[in-house]
């Protein structure tokens, strides 16, 4: 076979002149009528143009107060919501307006807040909308007038007791800040609401909700696929 007759983009071997590639020349790819924001993703066997998965994020951050501490009484589970399952944190009250500052997406991901009173609500966890893999994380602490100590343990899982992640203790931010990691995959599922599952507590832990420790709890679901 010569080299006289094989050409690239019709640039033959004795042919001066830069070579013009485009996307569409290669042979494995698919790309007709791309739109913007679309990305080459491998499909089935061959490359095709695809849409990327959002950045986005529902989460609750602490804010910083000068509030202090509000009373020295302890953590109930029993004052859960009605249906045991999610750990409670205190998002709006008078003074200041908000120790939990809620920021949402809620395309992929909306909060569930319980509202006793419009200066008394709580938020309870997240629901995800199906078709996405998230990843979630809590980083908290009880606050520090627990006692020494004192713990919460709890694990991320779905509002049917499914298990997202390993078991963490929550303690005082002096004996260590705690992260609890979990992930859900609903690229096959249905809209799933998920929180943070009280597992058991040792030691006097106050009031999760109260006190200046809260500027320091961030929370997120946060899509990965």
């Amino acid at each position: 076979m010569s080299h006289n007759v094989l050409t690239l983009n019709a640039q033959g071997a004795s042919r001066s002149g830069g070579v013009v590639q485009a996307l569409n020349d290669l042979s494995d790819l698919s790309l007709s009528s791309p739109s913007n924001g679309q990305v080459i993703q491998y499909q089935s066997g061959s490359w095709v143009k695809g849409t990327a998965a959002p950045n986005a994020v529902a989460s609750v951050s602490g804010i910083d107060t000068d509030t202090g501490y509000f009373t020295a009484s302890y953590y109930d589970p029993a004052y859960n919501a009605a249906d045991g399952f999610y750990i409670n944190f205190r998002s709006a009250f008078g003074d200041p307006a908000s120790l939990l500052e809620l920021t949402n997406d809620d395309t992929y991901a909306s909060h569930i807040i319980s509202f006793f009173a419009i200066n008394s609500q709580y938020w309870r966890g997240f629901s995800l909308v199906a078709g996405h893999k998230y990843r979630l994380r809590a980083d908290v602490c009880i606050p520090s007038n627990s006692d020494t100590g004192a713990y919460v343990e709890a694990q991320w899982q779905t509002s049917g007791g499914t298990a997202l992640g390993p078991i963490g203790f929550i303690r005082r931010p002096s004996e260590n800040m705690s992260r609890l990691d979990g992930v859900i995959d609903l690229t096959g599922g249905s809209d799933t609401d998920v929180g943070l599952k009280y597992i058991s507590k040792s030691g006097n832990v106050a009031f999760i909700q109260a006190g200046v420790d809260n500027r320091q709890i961030s929370i997120t679901a946060r899509i990965i696929e």
